[in-house]
């Protein structure tokens, strides 16, 4: 009989010690046979390896322990002293795990955030192949859509490019035989994107060539999210007829939870390439994705566009003589450059924002290190070598920096997602792309510990050989006499400290103000918004116009449907009023800079331009308070009379008025701005014929943002955006529906009125004003808690700070102030001259705070500045005096017999 594998008895031999090697193998090999003899090779052996590894285990354990105890290395032992610190000093472990929690936390959030935005992963079959084609403009410098004229001439002639596919994308309103209703974002896309992607529909089929032929039945695809919420999940809901956009569509298909190509859409219908799109003059922008070929790179597809572009220009240069072809990742927003470089920055901002953190932390564990000193002292003269002690303390600030980054890695986990959500809410758009990952890297992760481990380094280490330096019979001698130690704090703790208290000061005034009005709620001005229910509605065009008579056609069409949707919902019993603007009143309508003439040269005031209806104002409660409102004159063709709110005239008080004033909005170049609310006549003088009151929905605060209210019918309905060839995108405006207080408006119900005035029509983000107001104030609010949070933890360490230094200085001078307070010195003078240094680097860190702050206060930022400035110093200087209490207290309460007793 064969005895245990010979490969690992050598393993045991090798690691097993002299003294015990032979009983334990001998052991073993004596119940190897035994089992042998009962039970087969296989499990014997199995058995015998699971010995093996068990021993050398434990055995290796042991031999890196005794290893590491003779070079003087304890860790089992310091961490748990550093545990006991982190109990012993509460405060130091609050105050210091609080900046470094709250930085690793905003550091690891934003490094991954910026990665996801900038340089993400597509979670597609080899989605890193995956590329997007659009044109550079060198007219303007930006980026122009590619066109269906690009799709069909790319797809034949650019061989590295495979499964070329086009898609456009909007809202469109979206209904069932059951009466549900709402808007879904549909993709219009050519079946070779679901070939591109070979992601398999979850049920059914996808699109398939014989959906885009002439006369082929309408049919859609939906996502996960439209099959659960439009439809119920319903199993059997292929083959069910609903209608997107006014078409009746049978469904073919559902796709699986997750899709969302090309970005969060979640329908997808055909995008039929007509015989105007074969012409380049003609042709409608659309977004062009394809597959890199077998051996195919970027540089070698860019070549044959590069290629195919020349041509183009050639053939066409009236189009495409100023136009480049390009392609790029498709979920890529930047050059690898300058994704490469963005994302530097911001890890170099994580590093700074640790590195602050840790140095304040290690202020305070240097107060903390004095305290100490002669039990390092002693310990250094019993025989623990330098090395040992800054080791100790090294693995206690490790204890420390590692929890609180765990925190950290934490919360950003946890917060990262519901960030995100935010942040594409104030984009208005419906959720984060499908490829958007949530999930903390592991190359972050890593990044962020091996930051702790230097933070760990600057707390531990830097004060552990500050506290070892120097001989020890000397210092023990001056500890043992009731002197002061060897150490001190430098120059570098106090620019620390005086820095802390600028930037308290620097930042938190902003902080309060922005974040008084962010936090601010249309609830609690007065103001019932509560009752008032707003939409945009748009319209979507079956085929789309391209001519310029097309297009003025369509709006024309479009606004006379709109004023039948004003007149029918008007009409519900449950309706107080309704109205129609340009935009979301003061949140999402155009600012533009509006010259107000008179004097002797005209006031440029950035101003907000909302067209409005005759009833908009007086449904706002926009009552005037100068002048007169917007009546009948005013909605007459030529008429150029127009109303400010209270906040503008404010601003132009004494230059044009306001009454009677004449403001004029200057002309803007061509493409400048790609979402502008056309006010016709653009550079003609228009009068204000007077002054209504802030509306309450218009308010961020006070008087601080100026409105221009134009009749509406200078500029209907408008196109958000003009493609490459002039085509419009669909165009929308805000309906504003204001409930009786006894009525209601339910949401199915504006739909179906909508609805029947026409299909073409839709509705998208209803709800009621202060919803809406809430949603715009998303990112504001976002702004204010990181402000207030950053802000409040500077003002925390600059206070702890201030105490440690205190704490320090008493230790330090309790043989001086004994002596002082011995030889009749006043308590006031003792405390003047010990104290002193506290007063000027708090007053010195205001100063310099204040000139930091006071530009950006008085720029505007923020209207109550100067007044939160003031209250921001008093309260620093308060709460850094206050910090000095305990340690005057404790320095006034020294006995000089007690302190001079061991003289």
């Amino acid at each position: 009989m064969k005895g245990p594998p010979r490969l690992l008895r050598r393993v045991l031999e090798a690691v097993l010690p002299a003294d015990v090697r032979d009983g334990i193998v001998g052991d073993l090999d004596e119940v190897y046979a035994a089992r042998r003899r009962t039970r087969s090779a296989l499990p014997t052996t199995l058995w015998y390896a699971g010995q093996v590894a068990s021993i050398v285990l434990r055995f290796g354990v042991e031999g890196i322990r005794d290893a590491l105890a003779s070079r003087g290395l304890a860790p089992g032992l310091d961490v748990k002293l550093g545990l006991r610190m982190l109990v012993k000093y509460p405060m130091l472990t609050l105050v210091g795990g609080l900046a470094i929690t709250v930085a690793t936390a905003i550091g690891v959030g934003g490094s991954e955030f910026i990665r996801d935005m900038v340089a993400p992963t597509l979670p597609l079959d080899e989605g890193d192949r995956i590329v997007r084609l659009y044109h550079d403009d060198d007219r303007g410098g930006g980026r122009a859509s590619a066109t269906l004229y690009d799709f069909v001439t790319w797809r034949g002639s650019v061989s590295s490019l495979e499964e070329l596919g086009a898609y456009t994308t909007l809202e469109e309103g979206f209904g069932t035989e059951d009466g549900a209703v709402g808007t879904v974002g549909v993709a219009r896309v050519t079946p070779s994107v679901f070939q591109l992607t070979r992601v398999p529909p979850r049920l059914g089929r996808v699109l398939v060539e014989a959906d885009e032929a002439e006369g082929a039945p309408a049919v859609v695809v939906l996502g996960h999210d439209a099959w659960q919420a439009l439809l119920g999940g319903d199993p059997d809901a292929v083959g069910r007829t609903v209608r997107l956009g006014g078409t009746p569509r049978t469904v073919v298909g559902i796709m699986p939870e997750g899709y969302g190509f090309p970005e969060s859409e979640n329908a997808w219908v055909p995008l039929t390439v007509e015989a105007a799109d074969q012409e380049p003059g003609t042709a409608r922008r659309a977004g062009l994705v394809a597959r890199l070929g077998d051996g195919a790179t970027l540089e070698s597809a860019q070549a044959e566009l590069t290629v195919a572009g020349r041509r183009a220009s050639a053939d066409a240069p009236e189009v495409y003589e100023h136009l480049t072809p390009r392609v790029a990742p498709f979920a890529r927003r930047a050059s690898e450059g300058a994704a490469t470089l963005l994302l530097s920055g911001v890890r170099l901002v994580f590093i700074l924002l640790l590195v602050v953190a840790c140095a304040n932390v290690a202020t305070l564990v240097f107060a903390r290190t004095v305290t100490r000193e002669g039990e390092i002292a002693i310990r250094t003269s019993l025989g623990a070598s330098r090395r040992r002690i800054v080791l100790q303390l090294f693995a206690e600030a490790l204890v420390l920096v590692g929890s609180a980054t765990a925190l950290g890695l934490l919360i950003a986990h946890l917060f990262l997602g519901r960030f995100s959500r935010l942040f594409f809410e104030i984009q208005q758009e419906p959720r984060p792309p499908f490829w958007w990952n949530d999930a903390l890297s592991g190359t972050t992760v890593g990044y962020a510990l091996i930051l702790a481990l230097v933070g760990a380094v600057m707390i531990g280490v830097v004060p552990g050989l500050k506290a070892t330096s120097g001989t020890v019979r000397p210092r023990l001698g001056r500890l043992t006499a009731g002197g002061g130690g060897d150490l001190h704090f430098g120059g570098m703790w106090t620019v620390v400290i005086v820095l802390q208290v600028a930037l308290s000061v620097a930042f938190l005034p902003v902080a309060v103000s922005q974040a008084g009005t962010a936090f601010q709620d249309p609830d609690d001005s007065g103001f019932p918004a509560g009752e008032y229910v707003t939409a945009q509605l748009g319209r979507d065009p079956g085929t789309p116009p391209r001519t310029p008579e097309e297009v003025e056609a369509f709006l024309a069409s479009s606004a006379q449907l709109f004023e039948e949707v004003r007149a029918r919902v008007a009409a519900d019993p449950g309706v107080a009023g309704v109205a129609l603007a340009s935009g979301l009143s003061a949140m999402n309508h155009l600012q533009a800079p509006v010259e107000c003439l008179g004097g002797d040269a005209p006031v440029t005031v950035l101003a907000r331009v909302l067209l409005v209806d005759p009833g908009y104002l007086e449904l706002m409660e926009a009552t005037p308070v100068a002048g007169a409102s917007l009546g009948s004159a005013e909605f007459r063709e030529g008429s150029r009379g127009v109303v400010v709110n209270e906040a503008f005239a404010d601003r132009v008080q004494g230059t044009c008025g306001p009454v009677g004033g004449r403001i004029r909005i200057p002309e803007r170049k061509a493409g400048s701005e790609s979402s502008l609310v056309r006010v016709p006549e653009a550079g003609a003088v228009l009068e204000v014929v007077g002054v209504v009151r802030d509306p309450g929905i218009d308010a961020y605060g006070p008087g601080t943002h100026p409105v221009v209210y134009a009749p509406l019918h200078l500029a209907p309905v408008t196109p958000r955006s003009v493609g490459l060839v002039g085509m419009p995108e669909a165009p929308a405006t805000q309906l504003f529906v204001r409930r009786r207080p006894d009525g209601d408006l339910p949401a199915a119900r504006l739909y179906a009125l909508v609805g029947a005035v026409d299909p073409s029509l839709r509705l998208s983000e209803v709800g009621t004003a202060a919803d809406a107001w809430r949603s715009s104030h998303v990112g504001a609010r976002i702004g204010g808690w990181i402000f207030l949070g950053v802000a409040g933890i500077v003002l925390v360490l600059s206070v702890a700070g201030i105490y440690a230094l205190m704490s320090f200085t008493v230790s330090r001078r309790t043989r001086e102030i004994a002596i002082r307070t011995a030889m009749g010195a006043r308590k006031g003078q003792i405390v003047r001259r010990i104290f002193g240094r506290a007063a000027i680097q708090l007053g010195i860190g205001v100063v310099l705070g204040g000139l930091i702050a006071v530009p950006v206060l008085w720029d505007g930022v923020a209207d109550d500045g100067p007044r939160s400035l003031v209250i921001v110093a008093v309260l620093l200087l308060g709460a850094g005096l206050a910090s000095c209490v305990i340690p005057v207290r404790r320095a006034m309460g020294i006995e000089p017999a007690v302190a001079m007793k061991s003289e």
